[in-house]
């Protein structure tokens, strides 16, 4: 099971990381898909992965369209392209916390059977602060179209990375904690 969190925590990493060349180094449909193999392996032992799984699978593919639009569409085109735009960033926001919610309340359940409920704790904590913040700034991106709020989105903005890397390093942890089988005798 190490291994399975260690791909998870790998593949948020792609997502997270932006490194730009010519083209994107790091694809985020990549590591969504990194994350979805390994929930079709988690959502045999719990069923709340199952969310998960499947937020993961339309990730994958909203990431695939916007990362393959530079190719096939040009700046010129017309509207139609730019309008889809927040409509999908606002859906990957929508699905990221379906899949950290899968993600957190799941391995939180897998923890708290195992015994370990320090592990479960920290896991409802950071899925709090990455709710708080990232629900937070999807409903004021579009109130930012007509009031002026912009500090507001960028604490929201730096909220959400913070949580997303907490997220991150407890995926790491949850892969060294829950590698051995619970022993109710040590």
């Amino acid at each position: 099971m190490k291994l399975v969190f260690y791909r998870i925590a790998f593949g948020m990493l792609l997502v997270l990381l932006d490194l730009h060349a010519p083209i994107d180094v790091l694809p985020d449909p990549l590591g969504y898909l990194l994350i979805f193999y390994e929930l079709t392996t988690l959502r045999r032992k719990e069923v709340l992965f199952r969310w998960g799984c499947y937020a993961a699978g339309l990730l994958v593919v909203i990431s695939a369209v916007t990362f393959f639009r530079p190719f096939y569409f040009k700046e010129s085109v017309s509207g139609l392209l730019l309008d889809a735009d927040p409509l999908l960033d606002h859906a990957s926001g929508l699905l990221q916390l379906v899949l950290f919610y899968s993600l957190c309340l799941g391995t939180r359940e897998l923890a708290l059977l195992r015994g370990r409920s320090d592990l479960a704790s920290s896991l409802r904590f950071r899925w709090r602060l990455y709710f708080g913040s990232t629900a937070a700034y999807l409903a004021a991106v579009p109130v930012a179209r007509y009031v002026d709020i912009e500090p507001w989105i960028q604490l929201m903005t730096m909220c959400s990375i913070v949580a997303y890397f907490l997220i991150y390093l407890v995926m790491r942890r949850a892969g060294r904690e829950l590698e051995h089988p619970f022993n109710p005798r040590s």
